[in-house]
């Protein structure tokens, strides 16, 4: 059972008593210093099948405690890693969480112990899963420090885990597997921290009742920051000077012109390329999106739908994608989409590799037919160390790495504690903010 340690000695040393073993925590009266697409529908599609896969090295082992190996983090923000306490259960369409009855033979053996509470408001457990090599240890934090009447309890092992969540309400993670999810008997709420959810078993959780959020926006502000760091770069010509200063070479050099009066195209108006048009307008630039939904709308200055392509894509200086990948999207960018571009235009993508015709990406850099491109996602991914992408000096690669973020956990916590504050008025999880069902 997870109890608290002697009051006194727990507020003047900072300790937690977890199954017995006193473990150094975070008390109320330390002041915590907490450390998508975004999409507009469902139905997108992963990017890495079974094969992409990795064999997990050995648990560590922290005394006697084995810590979980963190997942496979190369497609995080949507999809799950491989290990085996997050395995993903997209493929199972149902199973049984029912308990046995109280007479049952096994009954006695296989309940989990039920936590108890020290505290009369809804408790909240935080899987300590891994996101962009950061523990959601600080997701914890940031939740005492926005809900300090609340208790929030962190599972750091498997076992942990399912104790934990039995006769918890509330639990907030990335992909629980099925003996987590079978012990949560109480859930009524699964906070996700990624923006896609479809690892999830959101069949069996609308039978149960559960309400699920996820993540969206978590990742905007980065994400966006580096697309118009990259935006910047071309239109400076910053590669110039940098070549230029490792010569020591003091020598004036024109720059190619400014965002302020250029055409930026968006594709996607999820959160990530809602948050870029708005800072291309806030450039001065004019905004074009490109969204599944155009009837929607959006803060850009000309809003279409997929079927306006590749036509719309004339008079884009900077074509970004932020979009979900789809069959809808899948190969958008291809070489009708290429030959529709001006010969001054940079493509960006921060969206998922497949959406770009990597061969007609690279005929296009071969002939000069484009002025550059700069991806945090490539096809394949990751990119071989042979492939042509690697050779052009007007090529920025990033390894799906624009998502990371120092505040990450801070934002799912601020997510979940708006969320929490909402149904204890309401008295019902609905209307949640990110709420998918």
């Amino acid at each position: 059972m997870f109890r608290r340690a002697d009051r006194a000695d727990a507020n003047r040393l900072g300790l937690f008593v977890v199954f017995g073993r006193p473990v150094v925590g975070v008390t109320r009266e330390q002041n915590y210093q907490p450390v998508d697409d975004d999409t507009e529908h469902t139905g997108q599609k992963s990017q890495y099948g079974p094969e992409a896969a990795v064999a997990p090295p050995p648990a560590r082992v922290d005394g006697d405690r084995e810590r979980e190996h963190p997942p496979d983090e190369r497609d995080e923000d949507q999809h799950p890693g491989h290990a085996d306490w997050f395995t993903p259960m997209a493929q199972k369409s149902s199973f049984d969480r029912t308990p046995p009855p109280p007479d049952h033979p096994v009954a006695e053996a296989k309940a989990p112990a039920r936590r108890r509470w020290s505290m009369d408001v809804e408790p909240i457990v935080v899987l300590d899963h891994v996101a962009h090599g950061m523990s959601a240890r600080n997701c914890a934090e940031a939740l005492r420090e926005r809900l300090p009447d609340t208790e929030v309890a962190l599972a750091e092992t498997r076992s942990e885990a399912v104790e934990l969540v039995a006769g918890a309400p509330i639990v907030v993670g990335l992909h629980p597997n099925e003996a987590v999810l079978d012990a949560a008997a109480d859930l009524r709420l699964f906070a996700c921290g990624y923006a896609g959810v479809d690892h999830l078993p959101l069949d069996d959780f609308a039978e149960r009742g559960v309400a699920v959020t996820n993540a969206a926006g978590v990742h905007a502000p980065g994400v966006t920051e580096q697309v118009f760091g990259w935006i910047l770069e071309f239109a400076r010509r910053l590669d110039r000077g940098r070549r230029q200063q490792e010569r020591r070479e003091w020598r004036r050099y024109q720059s190619y012109g400014e965002v302020n009066g250029s055409t930026v195209t968006v594709v996607g108006q999820g959160e990530i390329g809602t948050t870029i048009t708005e800072r291309a307008n806030a450039f001065g630039a004019h905004t074009v999106a490109v969204r599944h939904s155009p009837e929607k709308g959006g803060p850009a200055d000309e809003v279409h739908g997929y079927d306006a392509a590749p036509e719309v894509f004339a008079d884009a200086d900077y074509l970004a994608l932020a979009c979900p990948l789809t069959d809808e999207t899948e190969g958008l960018i291809d070489s009708r989409a290429f030959e529709a571009l001006s010969p001054e235009a940079v493509l960006v993508n921060v969206a998922r590799g497949p959406v770009v015709d990597t061969d007609a990406l690279v005929d296009v850099l071969r002939s000069g037919r484009i002025r550059g491109a700069a991806l945090d996602v490539t096809d394949p991914e990751p990119l071989p160390e042979e492939h042509p992408l690697w050779t052009f000096g007007n090529v920025r690669i990033t390894p799906h790495m624009a998502g990371h973020t120092p505040r990450y956990w801070e934002r799912v916590a601020g997510i979940l504690a708006g969320n929490v504050e909402r149904a204890r008025e309401t008295g019902a999880y609905e209307g949640l903010e990110n709420q998918v069902m």
